[in-house]
């Protein structure tokens, strides 16, 4: 069977019950034991991508960036639809300050498929995409995005799907976008009087 196929087929009780407890333990912050759910995932269901995508997001999580790094491309090689991972790969870009690729994988995930659970995913795209943007000077592309961040925020739900990162932005909303789409509409009157 193709990778893709794979990848579709059911998940195993014994993978899908690691994984739960591996997001358990990651929302606790206990990594290196959802790490070893995921390993015994891994070795349930070896080719499976969502596996390899709850390791990046937990390495992710823990501030290994070399190993999220090492599980987003593993991922992305056995399904480059994965929203999660292109966002992954696109915030791993901006930390090593890769503008241009940072700007291209937070472009592909918005791009890809999306369900509620990746919802979120989405929303973070919007929001990081317009955070480089605005750095880069592309101030009309990311004044609307950040517009676009802010319009679907409801729909997003974080009692079924918790994202400490959202979540933080979302408490500091209004606020920090506003404060930054202001900033880049002044910096686009500045450049249109000059």
């Amino acid at each position: 069977p193709s990778k893709r196929m794979a990848a579709e087929a059911p998940l195993s009780d014994r993978t899908e019950r690691a994984i739960a407890r591996s997001r358990e333990l990651r929302a606790a912050r206990r990594y290196t034991e959802a790490m070893i759910e995921l390993e015994k995932a891994m070795r349930y269901d070896p080719d499976r991508p969502i596996v390899h995508r709850e390791a990046a997001l937990t390495l992710w999580d823990a501030g290994d960036d070399e190993g999220a790094r090492d599980y987003v491309d593993q991922t992305l090689a056995a399904d480059d639809d994965d929203i999660v991972c292109h966002y992954l790969a696109g915030r791993l870009a901006a930390k090593r300050f890769e503008s241009t690729e940072a700007i291209r994988q937070l472009r592909i995930a918005l791009l890809c498929s999306y369900d509620e659970s990746t919802l979120v995913f989405r929303k973070l795209s919007q929001y990081h995409l317009a955070e480089v943007l605005a750095a880069e000077g592309y101030l009309s592309a990311a004044i609307d995005l950040y517009t676009r961040f802010r319009e679907g925020l409801d729909s997003v739900d974080l009692d079924a799907h918790p994202n400490r990162e959202l979540a933080a932005l979302l408490r500091n909303l209004p606020e920090a976008v506003g404060e930054r789409m202001a900033w880049a509409n002044e910096q686009l009157d500045r450049k249109s009087t000059r």
